[in-house]
């Protein structure tokens, strides 16, 4: 790989174009530029409304773009002004998120946010048009947004316990009464979680040596026998997100549940779609509903945080570092390769909640305290990161909390 080979690279699958839209969006028909409205005014080079109708040519004087379609809620879409794994500021709102067709090298690596309020964010599908025109590349990567909302884990490698001739069980750490194993990585299991969480996966991954010492007669001696178990649980099991879940869903993989990335044959056609990610009030775990913002606000300010991504090196949440040679998607990914799959260009989206009304560039994002108006209503109403780590005292996991 070239110098782009630090993005985390997935096992992939090809798709013919003609089927991309009916996978990546919500049923949700190109809308017509008079339907359509300027969500980025301060955004000159590119906008929604100049992109032609969803599933029609892709527009080569657009380029590579992402943009935002809907009518219903205030955003500002822009290139950030930082590299990725760095703090970014509220600034730099006129820079379109926009790839120029031609564009190669460093330039063709392009990092967006998209700045939206958090009720919107919560309450609204977002939809986003995907504008790839023919010839940029000859094939198109789509991966979502993903993250670990329980934590996974290796379970023990030996488990044992002892029978002796009454019948009676004297079992070791982690084996119950009635010598079953059990692991804490396995949220169903109520050995260790007593039905408390609402979540049931099995993220107990790997083997153990499970030794069992029996006794048949008062005056025999102990028969040890040790047999090799596996835990049964996957990687993917304690995934979630748009990538995981709703409309955006990618196919998972067969052996560990994790998202594919999406491949789309564009060489000749180009890439006008729309990828819609599905409105976190109507998600839930485990028919609990979802109250968080980190459902779909990707971002994270690496400076909250202390746990080193062991792939990249970088600080994140707990939830979005490598597990079992699985790195989460923290960004939203688009990346156009060529024919041995090199990448030519890519744009990464972070989605940055507001905590008030009043989307400014330089502006705070996550104001806290209360309203002045009704000093017992938080501005901060629906969790993200930066709250996992601070007001959830370091819950870097969302958990219940979700």
């Amino acid at each position: 790989m070239d110098g782009f080979s630090t993005f985390f690279q997935r096992s992939t699958r090809v798709l013919p174009f003609a089927f991309l839209p009916l996978l990546v969006s919500c049923g949700v028909a190109g809308l017509s530029s008079s339907q359509k409205i300027d969500e980025t005014a301060n955004v000159p080079t590119v906008n929604a409304s100049t992109l032609p109708p969803v599933g029609t040519t892709a527009s080569t004087a657009a380029g590579f773009t992402i943009q935002v379609t809907n009518t219903n809620m205030t955003t500002y879409l822009h290139k950030t002004s930082t590299a990725y794994g760095s703090t970014q500021p509220t600034t730099g709102f006129s820079t379109a998120c926009q790839i120029p067709y031609g564009t190669s090298g460093a330039s063709a690596d392009t990092l967006c946010m998209l700045e939206v309020e958090e009720l919107d964010l919560y309450f609204n599908d977002l939809t986003l048009q995907v504008n790839v025109p023919a010839g940029m590349c000859t094939y198109v990567g789509q991966a979502g947004y993903d993250f670990f909302d329980y934590q996974p884990g290796v379970g023990p490698t030996t488990m044992s316990y002892s029978k002796d001739y009454t019948g009676t069980i004297y079992p070791g750490t982690g084996v119950d009464s009635s010598g079953v194993p059990h692991c804490t990585y396995n949220y169903g299991d109520t050995y260790y979680h007593g039905g408390t969480n609402v979540f049931n996966g099995n993220c107990c991954i790997g083997t153990y040596a499970f030794t069992v010492s029996t006794q048949a007669t008062s005056t025999s001696s102990f028969v040890t026998t040790t047999t090799t178990a596996s835990w049964g649980g996957k990687t993917g099991n304690c995934l979630t997100g748009p990538a995981v879940t709703g409309a955006a869903a990618q196919t998972l993989t067969a052996d560990e549940a994790v998202p594919e990335e999406m491949l789309t044959y564009v060489a000749t056609s180009g890439l006008n779609v729309n990828y819609t990610i599905p409105k976190a009030n109507q998600q839930s775990i485990n028919g609990t509903a979802l109250t968080s913002d980190v459902w779909a606000a990707n971002y994270y300010d690496p400076a909250n945080f202390t746990a080193v991504d062991s792939a990249t090196s970088l600080k994140k949440p707990a939830g979005l570092t490598t597990f079992n040679n699985y790195t989460p998607q923290d960004t939203y990914t688009w990346t156009c390769y060529d024919t041995a799959q090199e990448i030519q260009s890519r744009i990464r989206l972070f989605i940055r909640k507001w905590n008030t009304a009043s989307i400014t560039e330089g502006g705070s994002a996550e104001t806290t305290g209360t309203s002045t108006t009704y000093p017992s209503d938080p501005l901060d109403d629906h969790y993200s990161w930066k709250d996992m780590a601070t007001l959830m005292a370091g819950a870097e996991y969302p958990g219940a909390d979700l």
